[in-house]
């Protein structure tokens, strides 16, 4: 399994997830939100892929990235970070509207 995504040396820096945001306003923010988002889901399962489907997308095999996120919003549709990182997916695949349609029902 990958490790958790480190903070830059800046919270200014861009985010190491690959969304092209910067940190504070990616995984930043929900570092520094009280209660995480996927632990506060208490499904294992869920953890498990999104962490595969992370590793995946950092190895660049973005189709089987993208499976593991439709796994994940199998398990919780409304799952803000499997949402997110569907659409970086997405938009990685030169996908843009289905990218926009995801990262919208990640901020909503």
């Amino acid at each position: 399994m990958s490790e958790p995504i480190a903070a830059p040396a800046s919270r200014n820096d861009v985010c190491p997830c690959g969304s092209g945001k910067r940190y504070k306003h990616c995984h930043g923010a929900i570092a520094a939100s009280t209660t995480p988002v996927i632990e506060s889901v208490g499904d294992s399962a869920l953890i498990a892929v999104m962490t595969a489907a992370l590793e995946a997308q950092r190895e660049e095999r973005h189709e089987t990235a993208k499976r593991l996120y439709d796994e994940a919003l199998t398990i919780d549709p409304n799952q803000a970070d499997a949402l997110h990182m569907r659409g970086v997916v997405a938009f990685t695949l030169n996908q843009p509207e289905e990218a926009i349609d995801y990262i919208d029902r990640a901020i909503a």
